[in-house]
């Protein structure tokens, strides 16, 4: 067959890990391969559907999170089960595929297992000779038929005329074609019976990566992507023959897309029995209104993106230059699930075509959809990078002013004094007593003031004897210079907080909050206390398993084998009792890593407290609920972004109110930066990803500083010299911007942060090295005066920590936060060291330049849509790559210092027993069983809260007594439809 090689690539269901498989994707394309992204969460019945359909000669996929052997099993089975062509199997997972396990499914039918240390070119290049070696037979179906058409010449046999009708799409690129598509496509399946063919003509094979009702269960589609040309409008010479073949295989209707390429759209009024032409409101002057030739050709004009400022005026010029020749006129929002507006299009449509719909169960109302963020507040990214470069020149014009003009000087130098005064003791340390009540008082090895009230300490000693101030201050005496120190640094615990959001780190508390889920909730209850055997107050952080982090439940077909695999298996309210079993929720501060469903698992972690007689002022910790970096990195967004937000707001606006200790969001650039990006990005992402917050909670017409102390942050603490300043960036940057331009009171100003180290550092290979890592990337954070940290365990590269791993990954911070000295005695110890002031200075400058790009690009909700995070976190993935191959960076036991003939661990991986599987089952079938005369009543009044713009925290706190977290999920999916990317 004469074509290019195809391959199609995916992430394993329950999975959002894209990194590598994006990487692989970019490789393969430079190749000159086409390649069909199917995206992350995909079935393997999905995966094998697409595979086919698109003649794919390969499937490639990425799986991080477990049960992989079961989930090739199932594509292996179900491709014969298909009768389907030989297709190259390829799958990579870092170490979570063990030696073991490779040779397994390599003998069982996967045809190569990708595994951590082989380089994307070498992977790309394999895959590439594969399929030049691949002799494939010929299975005579619908799909190969399509390939001999469009690749070999061969011309249906249909003859001349055709019955079939077909749609025709068409407009520029962005103009949100695919969605607009799905979701005609979703009308079609509810509202006839009709057999649908898509025919996608793309130049980047990317359409099926926003068709959400293209799945394996509706057996009436069949889509196929071909590659467009300039010369046929962005279509295709063979597109006839195609057309017969889906008439000649009993197809009534074919949705057909063309790229989309200006004044050559017209091409696709030649096939189409109905055309329809998509435009944005940013087409530009008016005057270009004439050179859009499908103005006049198409039957359908649509202006997609009504949301968007000035769209109303722009739909208003559209229509007055049309005067009348097309009646058909329409503004949608296509993004929006269900819309009234899209219902109107495809009633249009249908009526056109004169096809037959069953009962209109269209709706007859737009739902109450609004801007996140005010179009009049769009630069606020813009505006904080003005206001913290006017902070700085402010402060040099005073500290010129204060050496120039001596009556100034005065004030600052009283100031100083004051706090030397305050913060150190010169006298004789022999004549200090032990009484509480003196002015100075010595308690153990640590000097007190009695200062308004509260007591100061000023003095530690250490085991040598050595006497320490407890916050040294640089050993300034001239005016500027104090002024610039107390501007740009100051000591912890005062703005900007440079050095810290508090005075003093916690003496009876340690910053140690690990990470653990694993298996059942009994399992991970008891690793909870190994956590904490030497803490009398409980610092947890909750993994939660595939299915549960994309809030379906562990009875669903096909999702046996990721229960418990990664993370705690979460279905229900009972599931959380026995998670929580034991521990006193008044002396326990919870974190939960979860997103997309995050505020039903919160609701659940609630209801299970009052339940046990606690009252929501008891309750103290986190809730990670960060949206805005799933659809940029982690791919943990499950449903549209508007809905999410909307439920995110609701969860903030409820707690604020009623949980006063609780954190109901944790901003987190962790998941950026394992993601691919640089410290850099991962550091103004986040950052600006929490000014999105603001400005759309305060839209909502919350007051910051109700919410504002209320947001936390979760960073990374790798290997590249730019961690030893994030922290120190992070809290000077929200200060300033805080302060400056939201006016926010000093609570809010506190920027406080969890650091987990790095795991994309860690490596299979010499695993013990990992250990070193960790401290090392331990001692970082603690330097950052981190809030809390986890550390990863040496073992992380390729398992789930066992007991004995996970205690030697605590360890890895209580040595030096117990045993070495530097966070014991001084708390500021390293500020005031030159090199951390400059690199200070330049991560703050590099962070503000991205923020003037994001600005550019109209905000980060505009960024995210235009894909531009993905973009650099991708060019940032691969440079780093790169410079791993090339030796740019040098890493111990990869590419420097390598012991070839080191063994790769043997140790038996942790895994989840099929039995405990099976338990979980039991526990979800019991509890549906037990509530199946009420969860459909409460369903129902949760859909009602949701349909009345209520807020839908406040009843999910009643439905979850009743319903599971898949019976809720389901619901919202329901009304809301499915996470797309883009628009």
């Amino acid at each position: 067959m004469n074509r290019k090689p195809k391959v199609l690539t995916a992430v394993a269901q329950c999975d959002g890990h894209d990194a590598s498989i994006q990487l692989v994707n970019r490789y393969l394309r430079e190749d000159d391969i086409d390649v069909i992204y199917l995206g992350f969460n995909k079935s393997a019945k999905d995966i094998v559907h697409a595979a086919i359909q698109e003649d794919s000669d390969a499937i490639a996929i990425s799986s991080y999170n477990g049960g992989h052997i079961s989930f090739l099993n199932e594509i292996i089975d179900e491709l014969a089960r298909q009768n389907s062509a030989k297709r190259l199997l390829y799958i990579g997972g870092g170490g979570t595929i063990s030696l073991d396990e490779a040779d397994y499914l390599e003998e069982h039918g996967v045809d190569k297992v990708f595994r951590p240390g082989i380089s994307m070119t070498y992977i790309c290049a394999r895959i590439k000779d594969d399929i030049d070696h691949l002799t494939r037979e010929n299975p005579g179906d619908f799909s190969s038929y399509l390939s001999n058409i469009i690749y070999n010449g061969i011309q249906s046999q249909n003859g001349i005329e055709r019955k079939i009708k077909v749609i025709g799409l068409t407009g520029k690129g962005g103009s949100g074609k695919s969605t607009l598509m799905d979701e005609l496509i979703f009308l079609f399946l509810q509202m006839t019976d009709l057999r649908i063919g898509i025919i996608s003509s793309d130049p980047t094979f990317s359409d099926r990566l926003r068709m959400n009702y293209l799945n394996s269960e509706n057996g009436r589609i069949f889509m196929r992507s071909f590659q467009s040309s300039e010369n046929y409008g962005g279509l295709f010479e063979e597109l006839s023959d195609v057309i017969s073949a889906f008439e000649e295989y009993d197809y009534d209707l074919i949705l057909l897309e063309s790229a989309g390429i200006g004044q050559m759209d017209q091409k696709i009024t030649d096939y189409s029995d109905l055309s329809i032409y998509l435009m944005t409101p940013d087409y530009g002057a008016d005057s270009q209104l004439p050179k859009e030739a499908m103005l006049d050709k198409a039957d359908i004009v649509i202006l997609n993106k009504a949301d968007i400022e000035g769209a109303e005026t722009r739909f208003q010029r559209i229509k007055k230059f049309l005067s009348g020749r097309i009646e058909a006129l329409y503004k949608v929002e296509a993004r929006c699930h269900n819309s009234p507006s899209v219902n109107a299009v495809f009633q249009e449509i249908t009526k056109q075509l004169h096809i037959e719909t069953s009962a209109n169960r269209l709706l007859a109302q737009e739902s109450s959809t609004h801007d996140l963020i005010p179009f009049s507040h769009r630069n606020y990214l813009g505006d904080i990078v003005s206001h913290i470069e006017s902070y700085y020149e402010t402060t040099e014009l005073e500290v010129a002013d204060l050496r120039k003009f001596t009556e100034r000087q005065d004030t600052i130098m009283s100031k100083w004094q004051d706090l030397k005064d305050r913060l150190s003791y010169n006298g004789d340390i022999s004549e200090l007593t032990n009484d509480p009540d003196a002015e100075v008082f010595l308690e153990g090895d640590t000097i007190f003031k009695n200062l308004d009230d509260q007591l100061v300490p000023c003095m530690r000693r250490t085991p040598i004897k050595t006497w320490l101030p407890v916050i040294a201050l640089p050993n300034y005496d001239e005016a500027g210079s104090i002024h610039r120190y107390f501007r740009k640094q100051n000591i912890p615990g005062e703005f900007p907080f440079t050095e810290g959001a508090f005075h003093y780190r916690r003496r009876q508390q340690d910053p140690a909050r690990m990470f653990a889920g694993l298996g059942l909730a009994e399992d991970t209850n008891k690793r909870f206390f190994l956590l904490n055997q030497e803490n009398d107050i409980f610092r947890i952080s909750t993994a939660f398993d595939g299915p549960t982090l994309y809030g379906v439940d562990s009875d669903e077909p096909g999702i046996l084998h990721k229960v418990g695999e990664g993370g705690v298996a979460i279905d229900s309210v009972e599931d959380m009792e026995r998670l929580f079993n034991g521990i006193d929720l008044k002396q326990a501060s919870v974190s939960m890593t979860i997103n997309g469903p995050a505020p039903i698992i919160y609701a659940m972690y609630i209801r299970m407290a009052l339940d046990r007689g606690y009252k929501m002022a008891d309750l103290r910790g986190t809730v990670q609920a960060d949206i805005l970096k799933e659809v940029q990195a982690q791919n943990e967004c499950i449903f549209p972004m508007q809905n999410a937000m909307k439920l995110l707001g609701d969860m903030i606006e409820y707690s604020i109110e009623r949980i006063p200790h609780f954190y109901p969001i944790s901003i987190s650039g962790y998941h950026i930066g394992e993601a691919g990006a640089n410290p850099i990005q991962e550091l103004a992402y986040t950052l600006a990803n929490a000014f999105t917050y603001i400005e759309y909670l305060s839209h909502r017409g919350l007051d910051l500083d109700q919410f504002g102390p209320r947001l936390s942050f979760f960073f990374t603490s790798g290997t590249d010299m730019e961690f030893n300043v994030l922290g120190r960036v992070a809290r000077r940057i929200w200060a300033i911007a805080t302060s400056r331009r939201y006016a926010a009171t000093d609570r809010t100003q506190r920027l406080k942060f969890h650091t987990q180290t790095s795991g994309r550092t860690l490596l299979e290979k010499d695993p013990l090295n990992n250990l070193i890592r960790v401290t090392m990337q331990a001692e970082r954070a603690l330097h950052n005066n981190s809030n809390s940290l986890h550390t990863n365990s040496y073992k992380e590269a390729y398992t789930t920590p066992d007991h004995d791993d996970a205690i030697l990954a605590l360890a890895c911070q209580q040595i030096p936060l117990k045993e070495m000295g530097d966070f014991h005695y001084i708390e500021n110890l390293s500020q005031g060291a030159y090199g951390i002031d400059v690199l200070t200075d330049q991560v703050e400058k590099a962070v503000l330049e991205i923020f003037s790009e994001i600005d550019r690009e109209g905000g980060v909700l505009k960024a995210i849509e235009n894909e531009y995070f993905r973009t650099e976190i991708h060019r940032s993935s691969r440079q780093y790559e790169s410079d791993l191959h090339d030796g740019v960076r040098k890493v111990v036991g990869l590419n420097y210092l390598r012991n070839e003939d080191a063994p790769l661990p043997n140790d038996p991986l942790v895994r989840t027993a099929h039995e405990k599987q099976d338990i979980q089952v039991e526990h979800l079938t019991q509890f549906k069983k037990s509530h199946r005369t009420e969860y459909q009543k409460s369903l129902d009044e949760l859909q009602n809260v949701m349909r009345n713009d209520g807020n839908i925290f406040e009843e999910l706190l009643n439905t979850v007594q009743v319903c599971s977290l898949g019976q809720i999920c389901k619901l919202f999916h329901e009304e809301w439809g499915f996470f797309r990317p883009g628009r």
